[in-house]
């Protein structure tokens, strides 16, 4: 199947990372959000280690950002004066790449040795195209392609050894210096498991998901929207989406339901949590009969009775499309709700393993 990416697509793209025509101050900096935009319409993997290095998410952003400081320390003269102007660089890089492409085949879509490259460029134009950390990868694409030459050339490039070393400093630091650098702000861990203006979020395509957090300003500052970490397993970032909605939901009132959309995978040897699939478990806030105390217990889902006092009970649930706990109402219509929740989280409700859909 054709990859496709179109005049609107780029223009919506450009809309997440653009600067103000007068003052050249950036009204939206959301450069991972672009790659991530990129790899939700094309499946392009190279977009995702984008969008980890532009954030220094996971253990290839903390590689790039010790790469990023060794070169900055060797090339004083050639590298610029932040890794964050360079990384507002290679994202523009990517954007000309994709204008041109888009002029010349009226596609915008760059394939993975063409996304390379446009990160590359920036790196050739400061005199640094040797020393770039993405040799050994283009040196694949090379060599795919027949390019025997240039694949040994970028494999066995000063980037390379770059490389190596970045792998080796991280493995023997564990990323411990890696929080409060130029582009990561202080504390972020502790914000994205407790402050809830830090949504986990995910993005798919043809099967493949990742999860990602993504920092909400409010309105009174929407240009500080953007993407600030990606989960290198997916399973990190459901576990965390599971534990900020349990957090919003404690202290809710008797009778009150959540909706999880992940089910718990249990190992069938030692049954420890092994992941989280995309299914669904309905809670209840309840009275604990012998203490007293309200619980969230596990329950089905209420058949619609035209009858009941409350034909329309309301269900939190977290939807991963924009990050938020919202309140979800029945429709009024004689359907149940677990064929309404189904509707509203794109959820078929035979995946609603958890829970009879009756």
């Amino acid at each position: 199947m054709e990859k496709v990416i179109t005049r609107q697509d780029l223009d919506e793209m450009k809309a997440m990372f653009h600067q103000d025509e007068i003052s050249g101050e950036y009204i939206n900096d959301d450069r991972s959000g672009v790659y991530l935009r990129y790899f939700e319409l094309t499946g392009n993997s190279v977009a995702i280690q984008a969008a980890k290095a532009s954030t220094f998410s996971g253990f290839i952003g903390q590689t790039d950002e010790i790469l990023n400081k060794l070169v900055g320390y060797w090339y004083p003269d050639k590298y610029p004066d932040t890794v964050e102007d360079f990384s507002r660089e290679i994202t523009e890089s990517m954007f000309a790449a994709m204008e041109q492409k888009l002029l010349e085949t009226g596609n915008a879509y760059l394939s993975d040795k063409e996304l390379l490259q446009s990160f590359r460029t920036v790196w050739e134009v400061r005199s640094l195209g040797d020393e770039w950390p993405g040799n050994p990868v283009l040196a694949v694409e090379n060599l795919l392609d027949g390019e025997i030459s240039l694949a040994i050339d970028n494999f066995f490039s000063a980037g390379t050894a770059i490389d190596a070393r970045s792998v080796i400093f991280n493995a023997l630091t564990f990323g411990t210096f890696l929080d409060g650098s130029g582009i990561r702000e202080e504390n972020l861990w502790m914000k994205i498991q407790f402050d809830q203006s830090y949504e986990v979020r995910e993005v798919s395509n043809n099967g493949k998901t990742v999860s990602y957090v993504y920092r909400t300003g409010g309105d009174l500052d929407p240009t500080n929207d953007k993407v600030v970490h990606v989960f290198d397993d997916l399973n990190d970032g459901r576990k965390i989406a599971i534990d900020k909605i349990l957090s919003q939901v404690l202290n809710s009132e008797e009778g009150s339901y959540v909706f999880i959309p992940f089910k718990p995978v249990f190992s069938i040897k030692d049954s420890v949590v092994i992941g989280y699939e995309k299914s669904g478990r309905l809670l209840q806030q309840v009275k604990d009969p012998e203490t007293g105390n309200l619980k969230l217990i596990k329950v089905d889902f209420p058949k619609y009775d035209p009858e009941a006092d409350n034909q329309y009970p309301e269900v939190s649930h977290y939807d991963l499309s924009n990050g938020n706990a919202v309140k979800y109402t029945l429709t009024p219509t004689p359907i149940t709700l677990a064929e309404s929740t189904s509707q509203s989280l794109g959820i078929p409700v035979h995946q609603l393993t958890d829970i009879p859909a009756n």
